[in-house]
């Protein structure tokens, strides 16, 4: 389940990592399957946006700016951590890619968790498991949120 934080932005503006947009999909389909969260944008030197990778229908798909309807938020209380790997002193250090799940209690947090792609088996994985955490934790309608299969 996605519950959506922030306001849509125009697709003028280059999507970050972790929002969800929709796609163009033909009329009478079903939301889940136009509904995707963005891993990777492509820009071009002059700034200008071209490409999504997107995770939907437990796929990771490269599209296009034109294949995208609308984007609709950014994901609530979830964060992509992308830190590589680094050598200093001969050590390496770091190394951690996965989804940050951050509950609130008022302003402050009252649980957090990782949910690493190694340990989930994937980068979609791992996204399933930190939405299924924060549904499971946060206080929120379920009716409000977006299915996300």
């Amino acid at each position: 389940m996605i519950f959506l934080s922030g306001k849509p932005r125009p697709l003028s503006m280059v999507p970050r990592v972790g929002d969800v947009v929709r796609l163009r999909a033909p009329a009478g389909s079903p939301a889940e399957q136009s509904i995707g969260v963005v891993f990777d944008v492509r820009t071009r030197q002059d700034g200008i946006w071209t490409h999504v990778q997107i995770a939907i229908n437990n796929t990771i798909i490269w599209t296009s700016k034109s294949t995208i309807a609308a984007h609709l938020g950014r994901l609530k209380g979830i964060t992509r951590v992308d830190q590589p790997t680094k050598m200093l002193n001969n050590r390496v250090h770091g190394g951690t890619h996965g989804w940050f799940v951050r509950i609130y209690e008022g302003k402050s947090p009252h649980l957090a968790r990782t949910f690493s792609d190694l340990t989930a088996g994937g980068k979609i994985a791992s996204l399933k498991a930190a939405l299924a955490f924060h549904a499971a934790h946060v206080g929120l309608d379920p009716a409000d949120g977006i299915i996300f299969p």
